[in-house]
């Protein structure tokens, strides 16, 4: 049987922290790590940060294994093997000077990064780390999302650990089965099922606030009913493995405390958790994570034409033997089940209606889910126009090239036309990116057309309208990276994507349209930046929505932007959402459409800068700006809406 004296101590060592931090200042550290369960976005996960002490740097691969087997053990038993997909996993790479760990009793002292020591309070198996080391280290190496679970791994073979808000485990194997007892309790909020003797004393004076304990006898009155067979008998006395029922014997007392199994993991350890802790556990993982990853359009309010259809869609994390349900309804009627959903709007009435899309776990895990956790919603509110009176838009404009310093970082610039606000969300994007040399911590700057600051921001979950931007459905995928969510009026405005200290590599600036039902619409998009070679050239996006086509001038100026280091002969393509290639110029006065560019107003002002006017049906585009025979400068990509 486990006693809870591992999460006193951990306790305690936490108060020894919060007073350190009080008193003193506390050395900053990083160090080195990596993602080895990347399953989505951790604002949307259960995140785990794992580290090592006593892992000398020959040690680190024998580190990397024990990691490996340690997660192994973990996610072969349920309820985290049917939702590992529902959990990232990082693990920090902790060099110690020395290997092994502390043995008092032995004589035995080492050298080690987290200062792990057996025979913590006199108690031989029961393991020990610096809490503000652990602590200092995650916070530094990590986002505040990426660590909902710390655990440190000692590389010491003797049977040992602890549990509380940091788990510690030695390498013996069976190690793992007191983690996942000592998680129970701090992450899944249970309670222990064994009794007496103390310490800790016995209180069966009050109903336990675990959903695994109760001092209710009443079949009705008691927590867990709903997986009670009403053939088993109140209390329950058989010795069957995984009846649910009322056993006599829980949280510390023998008597007038009750537990749901026979003999659960949170009882004898090497068994099963059972039905009950299982469905809290579950619970647990719902309160970290959503049913919904993400959904599109990004904006909640939709304008169509009587007879225009629009396309929505969802992501959800996905089970491991399973799928989560998803339903799509229209006014208060169902229409469709699925990952997507067309709306037909010509059926519907001229005025307002609502899309909602309602996604649950029908998993047999949970017979009850008071809080509603596995289930969510969300709304599109659409205004039904008469025929042919719904706007084209550019609903989303975004541009990727190498984040440099000084003159050469990301900025973009943006439109808003009409006689409305429009509410956007701007984001800042390079953690999230697929590419090699992508900027690892980017920080973000909106101004107006003064060159007046509005708004930054440095890693979005730090920013004050953090909800607003979870709310908009498409927050960055990284903590690291940044976003600002504001209602800005008529006008024209630059984005700025730098590097957090000057860092440097491949970032995004994209702006999303949150309002299309607005009277207003990002009309434009411009970008400048130093454009290089392969992956580093300029990319521009642009998705455009509405019933009708939108015709667009699309220009790549060097030679006119007057900045020093101009490319000196920029090239352009336009590519359709599949990438394939739908037009190509170098000097747009060569190009066969040169008298559409004049007529646009705008044509380039150089010679050799280059142009395309087209007209485009609604989907997504990007545009490429090169230099002509790999040549290197800074370039600017525009994107105008001419009607």
């Amino acid at each position: 049987m486990i006693r809870r004296t591992s999460v006193k101590k951990t306790s305690s060592k936490v108060l020894a922290t919060v007073l350190l931090l009080v008193l003193g200042s506390i050395e900053i550290q990083a160090e080195p790590f990596e993602t080895i369960r990347n399953n989505g976005n951790p604002q949307n996960r259960v995140d785990i940060a794992i580290l090592g002490d006593g892992y000398t740097a020959a040690e680190l691969p024998k580190y990397k294994t024990d990691v490996q087997t340690f997660l192994d053990g973990i996610f072969a038993q349920e309820p985290f093997k049917e939702y590992q997909s529902y959990f990232n996993v990082y693990r920090i790479d902790v060099t110690s000077n020395q290997s092994g760990a502390d043995h008092p009793e032995k004589g035995v002292f080492v050298d080690t990064a987290l200062d792990a020591t057996y025979n913590c309070n006199g108690i031989q198996r029961l393991i020990c780390v610096d809490v503000t080391k652990v602590n200092t280290i995650v916070t530094n190496t990590l986002g505040a999302s990426q660590h909902d679970v710390t655990l440190v791994i000692v590389n010491d073979p003797e049977y040992g650990g602890s549990g509380g808000a940091i788990a510690v485990a030695s390498t013996e194997a069976s190690v793992v089965e007191l983690i996942l007892h000592e998680e129970g309790h701090s992450f899944g909020l249970l309670g222990d099922e064994y009794g007496g003797p103390p310490p800790p004393a016995c209180d069966n004076s009050v109903e336990p606030p675990q959903a695994n304990v109760t001092k209710e006898t009443q079949r009705a009155l008691i927590k867990w009913n709903a997986w009670i067979d009403p053939a088993t008998p109140i209390p329950t006395t058989t010795t069957t493995p995984g009846v649910p029922g009322l056993y006599e014997g829980s949280g510390y007392c023998d008597t007038g405390l009750y537990r749901p199994t026979n003999a659960s993991k949170m009882r004898l350890l090497g068994n099963p958790y059972e039905q009950i802790n299982i469905e809290q556990l579950l619970r647990r993982i719902y309160n970290f994570t959503s049913p919904l990853d993400s959904s599109t359009p990004a904006a909640s309010d939709l304008a169509l034409a009587q007879g225009q259809t629009q396309a929505f869609s969802v992501s959800t994390p996905t089970p491991f033997t399973h799928t989560l349900t998803v339903k799509w309804s229209v006014d208060g009627q169902q229409q469709a089940t699925g990952s997507t959903f067309v709306l037909n709007s010509g059926p519907l009435t001229i005025g307002n209606h609502t899309v909602v899309v309602s996604i649950n776990d029908p998993t047999p895990f949970v017979r009850s889910d008071p809080n509603q956790v596995l289930v969510t919603q969300k709304t599109w509110n659409v205004r039904v126009d008469p025929p042919g009176t719904a706007p084209t838009a550019l609903a989303n404009i975004s541009t990727r090239l190498p984040v440099g310093t000084g003159d050469n970082v990301l900025i973009a610039g943006f439109i808003v036309t009409g006689n409305q606000n429009k509410k956007v969300i701007v984001r800042a994007i390079g953690p999230s990116l697929t590419l090699a040399g992508k900027l690892a911590d980017p920080i973000l700057e909106l101004h107006d057309a003064s060159g007046a600051l509005l708004e930054t921001n440095d890693n979005w979950m730090d920013s004050p309208n953090k909800q607003a931007i979870i709310d908009s459905t498409i927050p960055p995928k990284d903590p690291l990276e940044s976003a600002i969510v504001r209602s800005v009026p008529p006008g024209n405005y630059t984005a700025i994507e730098r590097g957090v200290n000057n860092g440097t590599g491949i970032g995004v600036v994209e702006a999303y349209d949150l309002d299309t039902s607005a009277n207003s619409k990002l009309a434009n998009i411009s970008t400048r930046g130093l454009v290089q070679t392969g992956d580093n050239v300029l990319f521009a996006g642009t998705i455009v929505v509405g019933q009708a086509s939108q015709k667009v001038i699309i220009r790549a100026l060097g030679p006119s932007t007057g900045v020093p280091g101009a490319m000196a002969d920029p090239t352009l393509e336009l590519h359709d959402g599949n990438g394939a290639l739908l037009e190509a110029n170098d000097n747009w006065v060569d190009s066969p459409n040169k008298q559409a560019i004049i007529d646009s107003t705008i044509p380039p002002p150089n010679n050799l800068e280059s142009a395309i006017v087209r007209t485009l049906p609604p989907a997504n585009y990007t545009a490429i700006v090169r230099g002509v025979n790999n040549t290197t400068g800074i370039a600017v990509v525009e994107v105008y809406a001419l009607q």
